[in-house]
């Protein structure tokens, strides 16, 4: 009887290197814009480096519940939300036997171009999370979702995790990971920072968002009563400074990462200051130095659900 092949195990830093050289990124210019972020070529750029920062947070795996040797015989997987598609091309090359679907409001060209590179073997589909999705009861073996708060208002994510549940075969995971909004957990704000709190939990409530939707996300999937063995594991990300013991690329691009999520979001917020480009990037700029100055952090929350029998 051949002997199994064992995966090689992750390198850390090799995560940690090919982050940082998403923060130059290619020139591929994305097609459409979604949701409240501009979806052109750098917030593309930007979801492909965050997936390498948030695998290395997890301890450079992409799957959690989730056995490796489920998926090495082949499971059928969804990633709601996929974004970019660097999470399914990832899965798809590491267990090749999967089927694998992405579902997003509107795909772009960076998802297409790793539907390609993966020969075919990613379908993607077009669906709002808000609304029924476009599959059959029983469908997935394993459902992925990943960074949806600012898309999900805070009163719909009951609905959108039984939609999921719907979804998912006798014994399914659902994975969802959420990061937060900037916190201020280790030295006291400077006063650009609380005011930049203010502004942010100001926009987000008034369009029924909750920025720190992470740490109730627990408490919202045990309460549909349809999932068992409820898991929830925590990290943070560091905002332009370097934890002890960790590489200081990390600090940097977390900063890099949450610059550029400001920048997608500079038409929305700037407008309900009444800011200039200008003047909204002089503030961005003040924040950011104000959030390594203090340490500020992004914590995030991966919750990990078995679906009942």
């Amino acid at each position: 009887m051949p002997q199994k092949k064992e995966r090689p195990p992750v390198d850390i830093e090799v995560d940690i290197q090919v982050a940082a050289s998403w923060s130059s990124g290619p020139s591929r210019r994305a097609s459409v814009k979604t949701y409240t972020m501009e979806n052109d070529t750098t917030q593309s750029v930007r979801l492909n480096l965050q997936h390498h920062l948030v695998r290395q947070r997890y301890d450079g795996q992409n799957y959690r519940g989730i056995s490796q040797e489920e998926l090495e015989r082949g499971v059928k997987v969804l990633d709601v939300g996929c974004g970019s598609g660097i999470w399914l091309a990832e899965m798809q090359r590491d267990f090749p036997k999967g089927e694998y679907v992405g579902l997003d409001i509107q795909r772009t060209e960076w998802v297409e171009a790793f539907q390609e590179l993966s020969g075919n073997k990613i379908t993607l589909v077009e669906g709002d999370v808000l609304r029924k999705l476009p599959f059959d009861d029983q469908t997935f073996d394993y459902v992925h979702m990943q960074n949806m708060f600012a898309a999900i208002p805070a009163g719909r994510w009951p609905d959108v995790i039984a939609e999921l549940f719907r979804i998912g075969k006798p014994g399914a995971f659902i994975d969802l990971v959420e990061i937060e909004v900037p916190d201020f957990p280790n030295e006291p704000p400077t006063e650009h920072c609380t005011a930049f709190d203010v502004l942010v939990k100001k926009v987000f409530s008034a369009r029924g968002i909750n920025g720190f939707m992470g740490r109730e996300l627990r408490t919202v999937v045990n309460s549909v009563h349809l999932f068992e063995e409820v898991e929830c594991i925590e990290r943070f990300a560091p905002l332009g400074w370097t934890p002890t013991g960790e590489s200081e690329e990390i600090g940097r691009l977390w900063a890099w990462d949450y610059r550029r999520i400001l920048d997608g979001l500079g038409g929305l917020f700037s407008s309900a200051m009444g800011k200039t480009t200008v003047e909204w990037n002089t503030l961005v700029e003040r924040w950011m130095e104000d959030f390594a100055e203090v340490k500020a952090t992004m914590a995030m929350y991966r919750v990990v659900a078995n679906r009942r029998h």
